[in-house]
């Protein structure tokens, strides 16, 4: 029962926000995530920055809103706030940077068949994409969540900053290598950080 309200909560709540967007609004009903993602994925998906700065630009079919993921671990949920993390790699000057924020809108495990299924109109990831984020395993669950209203931020977050903010605001630190659950105030803080903000 209690879960029930909440979900409903949450709901109502990201409804109002999208109502408002690009306003936040501080109530405590929506969960706050950083979801790592590779740069290559970023640029197509949400990333049209880092996109112009290659030679072919994002690839027209993927700019829709789902992304596949290893399953575990299974900390995702929606609706909730989405903080992307583009993770390390030498090619991209703009990875290791907090670059933009969006809602998960639908968080779904299944077989990779079955996802790809379900998601294949979208056109975000080739069967072979799928399969490699199993190894091959066709058994073994992979995840998928679509999102929408992403915003790109103004001024990308540093890995450094990024790391003292959540020890500040949080108390810990983490690496990023899967979703980490954060604060609402801790992410307020790095959205007013990427955004911008004064205040």
């Amino acid at each position: 029962m209690i879960e029930a309200c909440l979900a409903k909560s949450a709901r109502s709540h990201i409804e109002i926000e999208r109502f408002l967007w690009p306003a936040k609004i501080v109530a405590g009903a929506l969960q706050s995530f950083i979801v790592p993602i590779r740069p290559d994925w970023a640029m197509h998906l949400f990333d049209y920055n880092m996109a112009s700065k290659t030679l072919f630009g994002a690839d027209p079919r993927l700019a829709l809103n789902v992304y596949y993921r290893a399953s575990r671990p299974y900390i995702l949920s929606a609706p909730s706030r989405i903080l992307w993390y583009v993770s390390q790699d030498r090619k991209y000057t703009e990875s290791m940077h907090i670059r933009a924020c969006s809602y998960a809108t639908e968080v779904v495990a299944a077989p990779p068949k079955e996802m790809f299924h379900r998601f294949k109109r979208l056109g975000i990831y080739g069967w072979d994409d799928i399969k490699r984020i199993v190894k091959g395993n066709l058994e073994k669950p992979v995840m998928g969540f679509t999102f929408s209203h992403s915003e790109l931020f103004t001024r990308p977050i540093s890995w450094k900053m990024l790391q003292e903010t959540l020890h500040v605001k949080d108390g810990k630190q983490s690496q990023i290598q899967s979703p980490v659950r954060i604060s609402e105030e801790c992410f307020m803080e790095l959205y007013r950080i990427g955004m911008g903000l004064k205040c």
